[in-house]
């Protein structure tokens, strides 16, 4: 084998090797992210749970510093999160309360129209009123909302 064609294989071994280093360092560095993540998760977790910084700084191993950056930086994200979920569920019932509205409307507007109806039929006001489970004073008020 001659020496330029050696020199090329080492070569190509050479550049093997840093590829194959550079494919497990960012393996390792994926892993690294992956182990934070959970630490942080773990560590926030820890600390809704009632854990004092001074227990997570212990049990971590990290820096006092760095446990208040994973807090500040975790309240920043789960505020969000919970803003965006209180705002849903604020949406949802204010969708809720315009249904019952709507719907309490339209049931006055059916039992107005159905204590004219009996009235007219020739049923007393008194028997309406109490079928109604109304006061007299409301039943005039609705008999005269009619004759408006």
């Amino acid at each position: 084998m001659s020496k330029a064609r050696q020199s090329m294989l080492d070569a190509d071994g050479a550049l093997a090797g840093v590829s194959t280093a550079a494919e497990r360092t960012r393996s390792a560095l994926d892993a690294k992210a992956a182990a934070v993540d959970v630490q942080s998760a773990a560590i926030r977790a820890a600390h809704d749970g009632g854990a004092t910084v001074a227990q997570l700084v212990a049990a971590s191993g990290l820096t006092r510093s760095a446990v208040h950056k994973i807090l500040a930086a975790g309240d920043d994200a789960d505020r969000q999160e919970r803003v965006r979920q209180l705002l849903l569920e604020v949406e949802a019932a204010a969708e809720r309360c315009r249904e019952a509205r709507d719907l309490a409307a339209d049931v006055a507007a059916k039992r107005r129209s159905s204590i004219v109806s009996a009235v007219e039929a020739g049923v007393r006001v008194a028997d309406v009123q109490r079928a109604a489970g109304l006061s007299r004073a409301r039943v005039d008020a609705i008999l005269q909302e009619r004759d408006t």
